[in-house]
């Protein structure tokens, strides 16, 4: 060792760390032979300490250490160390075996500079997992899961399904070089894996994935199966403009449990999309949504009402428009909401629709009646039209259905049109029903639509009337900004009539049955005048009552007092908002109810606090408490009337609580007044008596 030092200096030891190194020793403890009787190999044990806030510490260690009779080595020498069979002279050197409390292991030979690396356990996502283990050291992953098998957990790989241990991302988008790629066809199918050709390259199991590799105009095979989740069109990574989705069973999707089947909103980004042969298993938020003034395509979808009154099929948002064409709405009569192709809105029982959303044909029946005048003398000849009507089904997108027309004065028509003369003044409602096939698997055998006009039939010379409230609704009811849908009447004078309405706001408008929109809350007082062909007119006025949306207010309806075991209703009062309403009723006993006027039944006495929280359209929400006390309900059996005896004996089965049981005479003419009580234990039987006397 003297000679090693006395040609190299000192042997050196480097320490690093993560903060500074404030002090370091190196102690020698012991050696294995005395001073100066080495003969063969030896040890000699050192310590070697430092004091640092590290949490990271590198042990460095000069080549071998070793004396070394070959001037051209040095062995002082930063790096990779040399073997002992490399050096001649004794082989001296460090070996370490144990640093703090972690064994090093036998590390004599070569020592390299980063070979001696200890660390303490951080753990900055706090998963679990040591940063130096951790394959996603700044996100929480405890399960480590590293799909790819690439070293990089799949929670923070760019791309989690494609090997690339270098994660590189040449445009700074997020998504890996390897995985950073447009495709224009694509299949999706829920039982793919990794076993599958093409996986997660073409072919995937989730529509998400795939839609982030689908180019412009590119067409996605979606087969069948269940596919949950929400979606997002969009133009990232990949430019989903004018791409197609469609089912892989064609049009019809059915069976709808051999179909594919999305349960989730779509959220639509881009414009041109087309979405065909899917079942939709309709929600409370809208199965499709289309945003940012965008155009969507809807063809033979399939979209379940199932048992939910409130399920939304499409939402056309503010400046985006839906065609859609042979789809079914959940009902044969169409959806309730969406345009006609007269502009009229649809007022079936299936799904709802919001916004610009054209719906006609769809898979069902539409009737539409007309006629040639709705306002007519007696022994004028009206033409009664069904022209507009319509069945459909998915082989037949539309064809003609069969007609029944009943004219309100015991006549009746199969024709499609048909002339009618009426022989009484009168307001007649007429309805025309349409019939069409049904659909197997989908529809009833037969599929019904009804349609109904007013014809007013006046004498001749009778004087002009007008009503501004034609189909009796009382003050018409809206919200600010929803559309609204005036009816307008008109009888006597000389047909035909031109309507003028008066909307309270500066604004007029000159037909019979407009649908207008009011931007401000407010009553307002509306008027309608009514000009026949002789120039007279008629007026008549009513309400607009339009309440503000942003004013949402929520009331619980109910008795503040209750007997346990007895079934109560609670109603709830929402004031503004946009319908559909979502309810959350919390009854403070572990039960729920999401309906809007539940009925509820409370097994034991207490004070509850009943919470109803309510979310309209647009995710505006108002929570309202009410406290309820329930009384234990009254378990006293009595006896009310006896007739004769020397006594009176009852037999009594107590059911589930005690029984307080109580017999009284009250005295005539015979007995005297007497009286008993008790209480017999729950789930008993018992006789008791009460004597009586003359």
């Amino acid at each position: 060792i003297n000679a090693y030092e006395t040609t190299w200096g000192n042997r050196q030891i480097r320490i690093s760390g993560n903060q500074p190194i404030t002090s370091a020793s190196f102690t020698s403890f012991s050696h294995s032979v005395p001073n100066g009787g080495d003969t063969g190999d030896s040890d000699i044990d050192y310590e070697l300490t430092w004091v640092s806030t590290s949490d990271e510490i590198l042990i460095e260690m000069a080549g071998h250490l070793a004396l070394s009779g070959d001037p051209n080595i040095d062995p002082v020498y930063w790096g990779i160390g040399l073997g002992a069979s490399q050096i001649g002279g004794g082989p001296y050197h460090f070996r370490l075996y144990q640093l703090d409390d972690f064994d090093i292991g036998a590390l004599d030979n070569q020592i390299m500079g980063a070979s001696v690396h200890h660390e303490v356990c951080t753990d900055i996502d706090g998963d679990g997992i040591c940063d130096i283990s951790d394959n996603c050291p700044y996100t929480y992953n405890p399960n480590q899961q590293d799909s790819d098998g690439d070293g990089v957990g799949d929670v923070c790989d760019n791309c989690p399904y494609t090997y690339n241990p270098d994660q590189l991302d040449t445009n700074g988008d997020g998504i890996g070089d390897a995985c950073d790629y447009c495709l224009d066809e694509i299949w999706v199918d829920d039982s793919y894996n990794y076993a599958t050709p093409g996986w997660n390259y073409d072919h995937f199991n989730n529509i998400q994935e795939a839609l982030e590799h689908l180019d412009v105009g590119g067409i996605l095979h979606l087969y069948p199966g269940d596919y949950n989740g929400d979606i997002i069109i969009d133009n990232t990574p990949c430019d989903n403009t004018n791409i197609t989705i469609e089912g892989t069973t064609g049009c019809p999707p059915l069976p709808i449990d051999q179909s594919a089947t999305i349960h989730g909103t779509i959220t639509v980004l881009v414009d041109g999309v087309t979405i065909k042969n899917i079942v939709f298993d309709s929600n409370t938020i809208g199965s499709i949504i289309v945003q940012n003034n965008n155009t969507l395509y809807s063809e033979c979808n399939i979209f379940l009402l199932n048992c939910d009154a409130d399920s939304i099929g499409v939402i056309a948002q503010p400046g985006s428009v839906v065609y859609a064409h042979c789809n079914y709405w959940g009902a044969i009569n169409g959806p309730n909401g969406g345009l006609l192709d007269d502009n009229s809105i649809s007022d079936g029982y299936g799904v709802q629709i919001y916004g610009t959303v054209y719906v006609e044909p769809w898979i069902g029946v539409h009737a539409k009646a007309t006629a040639s005048s709705y306002n007519i003398e007696v022994g004028e000849i009206v033409i009664l039209d069904g022209d507009g009507s319509w069945a459909a089904d998915f082989d037949n997108c539309a064809y003609e259905p069969e007609y029944f027309w009943s004219k309100d004065d015991g006549q009746y028509s199969f024709e499609k049109s048909i002339g009618h003369v009426y022989t009484s003044p009168g307001v007649y409602n007429v309805y025309l029903r349409v019939r069409g096939l049904g659909i197997p698997g989908l529809t009833p055998t037969y599929m019904y639509d009804w349609d109904y006009i007013t014809i007013t039939v006046s004498e001749p010379n009778a004087p002009l009337t007008a009503n501004a409230d034609g189909n009796d609704l009382g003050d018409y009811e809206t919200i600010k900004g929803e559309p609204v849908k005036l009816f307008g009447l008109a009888s006597g004078g000389t047909p035909p009539y031109n309507y003028k309405w008066n909307l309270g706001d500066g604004r007029t408008i000159s037909e019979q049955n407009p649908i207008v929109i009011f931007d401000n809350e407010g009553s307002y007082t509306i008027s309608l005048t009514v000009y026949d062909s002789n120039g007279d007119s008629a007026s008549d006025t009513t309400k607009v009552d339009v309440s503000n949306p942003d004013e949402f207010i929520v009331n619980i309806i109910g008795s503040p007092n209750g007997i346990q075991d007895t079934e109560m209703q609670f109603i709830s009062e929402v004031n503004g908002g946009i319908e559909p309403y979502i309810y959350n009723w919390n009854f403070d006993d572990s039960t729920y109810s999401n309906l809007a006027n539940p009925l509820h039944i409370y097994e034991s006495e207490g004070v509850y606090t009943i919470t109803l929280n309510v979310i309209d359209k647009n995710g505006k929400s108002d929570t309202e408490t009410f406290t309820i006390t329930i009384e234990e309900k009254e378990k006293l059996t009595e006896i009310l009337l006896v007739n004769g005896g020397f006594g009176i004996k009852a037999t009594i089965s107590a059911g589930e609580y005690d029984c307080n049981w109580l017999i009284k005479i009250q005295g005539d003419l015979m007995f005297s007044d007497g009286e008993a009580s008790g209480i017999i234990e729950a789930n008993t039987e018992e006789t008791v008596k009460l004597p009586t006397a003359f």
